[in-house]
């Protein structure tokens, strides 16, 4: 917690020397001790009050050395935001990574999909770094953000859109005038049918083809020619 206040020259007609500071966990009294800050002058106005723990509120007090305390104020330390989320998109799936935070207080990992609420990461644990979503839908763009359970600030939104795998074991069988293609079945029922693209040139459809599709025969090539 960094604490601020506007310096002070005199303290009933005493010259400031340097300041003090009192702490109190949540609503608990500050008692009559006072602790200095060290290296602290008459120009001093900030101070920060390390080794705290994270999600607890804790109040101050602040005043010259042997002078009045000014009013209390309160704050409640805040983990970091998780930094350094990346999406790979796949086939239905996008996998998610992120930095550590090597924060051994962590138990686990949220995520938000499209700005929802958000809900547990199964399995996930303090030393968690990534995880797959599965069961979306290709072509379609989706935004995610991770929080850890303690109530770490979330990460930075970042998007990816799932693409459809890219398809095996194409083979070419060449007869008379044409060339026989066939590739295994991806089993994706959103394939709506498939394009061919010959030397190189723009992508045309397979008339009739849907996703059971496996095959297609090429025709009017010339004999001799490869394609």
């Amino acid at each position: 917690v960094t604490l601020n206040w506007q310096a002070l020259t005199t303290d009933s007609n005493q010259t400031i020397t340097g300041y003090q500071y009192q702490q109190a966990e949540g609503t608990a009294s500050f008692g009559s001790s006072w602790t200095d800050i060290s290296d602290s002058d008459a120009n001093t106005n900030t101070f920060v009050k390390t080794g705290l723990t994270n999600g607890t509120t804790y109040r101050f007090r602040i005043r010259a050395k042997n002078g009045k305390p000014g009013s209390a104020v309160s704050a409640k330390p805040l983990f970091a935001s998780l930094t350094g989320l990346t999406a790979t998109a796949g086939d239905t799936e996008v996998s998610l990574s992120w930095d550590d935070p090597n924060d051994s207080t962590i138990s686990g990992y949220k995520l938000s999909l499209e700005g929802g609420t958000y809900s547990s990461i199964s399995g996930s644990d303090a030393t968690t770094t990534s995880h797959t979503v599965t069961g979306l839908t290709n072509g379609t763009t989706y935004s995610f953000a991770v929080r850890a359970e303690n109530g770490k600030p979330p990460s930075s939104a970042v998007s990816a859109k799932p693409l459809f795998a890219r398809l095996a074991n194409l083979t070419a069988t060449a007869g008379d005038t044409e060339v026989s293609l066939s590739w295994d079945n991806p089993n994706d029922s959103t394939i709506s049918g498939y394009e061919l693209s010959l030397d190189g040139d723009t992508y045309s459809s397979i008339s009739g083809s849907d996703a059971s599709t496996t095959s297609h025969t090429v025709t009017g090539l010339t004999n001799g020619t490869t394609y």
